[in-house]
């Protein structure tokens, strides 16, 4: 029985995991895992002052900003350059080391990837990638079916990965990192040509820190940061 788990196919590009034993690199991914940023940050916000016949109170805002994976896009394509990303244009995640490489990327609206934004040439300070800080530890549960037959397995899977950690950093003064429990669900088929992830979905509750452009005042600024990073995906092939 092969236990297939989400983590152990993201392990090239910084993920760490169980062993699959055979991922079959050969296999060009045409659709990436999309990912969903939907982040809230509060940074301190306008600071007012008033004086009494005791002395002067000073008080400061909270100023929120949200972070969505529009945003990273925007923030991506500042960072890049070149021209406007197509319509439909998704962040994304691939697990794959051919032409695309491997980590995060911009995809076209049918999933197909056309920049790797993981690295930046000419930007030796740019980070965008994902990783554990910690010894991993990771619990797999599910229903796990072997068939005898034509030798495909099936497996239908939660699986539970500590410690996720995603980086960005860019050009332009933003730099933050947000981590937590990452959760995935998983509908695996492994046949003896290789596997596909018919669905797949991981899940991070995150919280974190760093410096985001504050809307208050047009300065990078310290920021605390919750919410939570999605990566989906279905009929991708390993």
């Amino acid at each position: 029985m092969r236990k297939n788990i989400l983590l152990t196919a993201l392990a090239a590009a910084g993920w760490m995991g169980l062993s699959l034993g055979n991922l079959h690199a050969a296999f060009v991914n045409t659709n990436a895992f999309v990912v969903q940023f939907s982040l809230t940050a509060v940074l301190a916000g306008n600071v007012t002052t008033t004086t009494n016949s005791n002395g002067i109170i000073t008080t400061v805002t909270a100023q929120k900003a949200r972070i969505t994976s529009k945003d990273i896009l925007n923030l991506l394509h500042a960072e890049f350059g070149g021209p406007a990303f197509p319509v439909g244009a998704q962040l994304a995640f691939n697990i794959h080391s051919g032409p695309e490489g491997t980590g995060f990327a911009v995809a076209d609206k049918n999933g197909n990837v056309i920049l790797n934004v993981s690295s930046n040439l000419t930007d030796s300070s740019y980070l965008f990638y994902l990783t554990n800080l910690l010894a991993p530890t990771t619990v797999v549960t599910g229903k796990f079916f072997d068939n005898t037959t034509d030798l495909n397995t099936v497996s239908i899977e939660t699986t539970y990965f500590s410690d996720e950690t995603i980086f960005y950093k860019d050009a332009a003064g933003n730099d933050f990192h947000v981590s937590g429990l990452a959760t995935a669900k998983i509908i695996m088929l492994q046949t003896p040509m290789g596997g596909t992830y018919k669905m797949a979905t991981l899940v991070i509750p995150v919280s974190g820190a760093g410096k985001i452009l504050n809307p208050s005042d047009g300065h990078y600024d310290d920021a605390v940061l919750t919410g939570t990073v999605t990566f989906t995906g279905k009929n991708i092939f390993l």
